[in-house]
């Protein structure tokens, strides 16, 4: 756990920069209600953002090629988002930063 931490690092996060995810293809993989990342599926982790998602079935993949970091295409919302909101896309996106299909 100090590692994870950084405790005792010279620099950075060492157990967090060195690791990475792999989900497959994520073709077959909801992108909000699979249990695919995280403690729990996206939809309850980011429950505002999932109601305001305008495509609550796209697929891991779809999001992924379209961009789902801050800013990106697949960042589509019924509405404009408030402050704290775009501070729960923060999280979310820092959350998926290190998702490779």
């Amino acid at each position: 756990m100090s590692i994870q931490d950084g405790l005792g690092v010279v620099e950075g996060r060492w157990f967090r920069d060195k690791i990475v995810r792999k989900v497959g293809n994520g073709k077959h993989t909801i992108f909000w209600s699979d249990h695919w990342v995280g403690s729990f599926p996206l939809f309850e982790q980011f429950s505002r953002l999932f109601d305001l998602a305008v495509n609550k079935s796209i697929s891991v993949a779809e999001m992924f090629l379209l961009r789902w970091e801050k800013g990106g295409a697949a960042c589509q919302w019924r509405c404009w988002l408030w402050a704290w909101e775009e501070e729960l896309l923060g999280e979310c996106s820092i959350l998926l930063s290190d998702i490779l299909l």
